[in-house]
């Protein structure tokens, strides 16, 4: 009830204009800025706005899908966020780099709701994209961890510090995690300072 009469409120007071081919740009724009300030609510009613005009470029109507989607899950709404993170997806309207954001950012969603080897399916085609994407080997590298495919989750975390490129904190931690699993007590304590090394605030470390 609280976001419904939110949701309600909000397209009162900020009533969506309607987007002409060149202001689409200007709609992602003001989707991402809602999106960064935490309002869901306005960012979901921008995109499906634009979307609705239909004037929008293929690689605008796939950003929008999935600026959508990110929306609808803040929003507490994942049903609805997969279908759009699907449309978006399924376009294959980006580019690589941002065909394998979009591929992550669903395998977050996925893992969130707990299907893992969905989660594990997007990570992995988003690596195929971007071989060097750190976040994903670490994700992937976790979702192995938690279903006790140590080998393949040990793997991922090298990779993703062989890059050179991510927060190296959560690879450190999944390796430590790793070497509590086996009992490699000194490992995992080195491990986990080498985590605190590169962020000393983070706490699972």
């Amino acid at each position: 009830l609280p976001l419904a009469a939110a949701t309600h409120l909000l397209g009162v007071l900020f009533p969506p204009a309607a987007f002409a081919a060149g202001d689409t740009d200007s709609a992602l724009s003001e989707v991402t800025e809602a999106l960064g300030r935490g309002d869901a609510v306005r960012a979901e009613t921008i995109a499906e706005k634009a979307l609705e005009e239909g004037r929008a470029t293929p690689v605008q109507r796939a950003r929008l899908f999935l600026d959508r989607g990110q929306a609808l899950f803040r929003l507490g709404r994942p049903e609805e966020a997969l279908a759009a993170f699907a449309q978006g997806i399924g376009m294959h309207a980006l580019s690589a780099t941002d065909q394998a954001n979009a591929l992550f950012d669903r395998g977050v969603l996925l893992d969130a709701l707990g299907r893992t080897d969905d989660a594990i399916a997007d990570y992995s085609a988003a690596i195929s994209l971007a071989p060097n994407f750190a976040m994903a080997l670490d994700n992937r590298g976790d979702a192995y961890r938690r279903q006790a495919m140590l080998p393949q989750a040990l793997a991922d975390y090298r990779a993703a510090l062989a890059t050179g490129k991510g927060q190296v904190q959560y690879a450190y931690y999944g390796l430590g995690q790793i070497a509590e699993a086996v009992g490699d007590w000194n490992s995992a304590r080195s491990y986990y300072a080498k985590a605190l090394a590169a962020d000393s605030g983070f706490g699972p470390a």
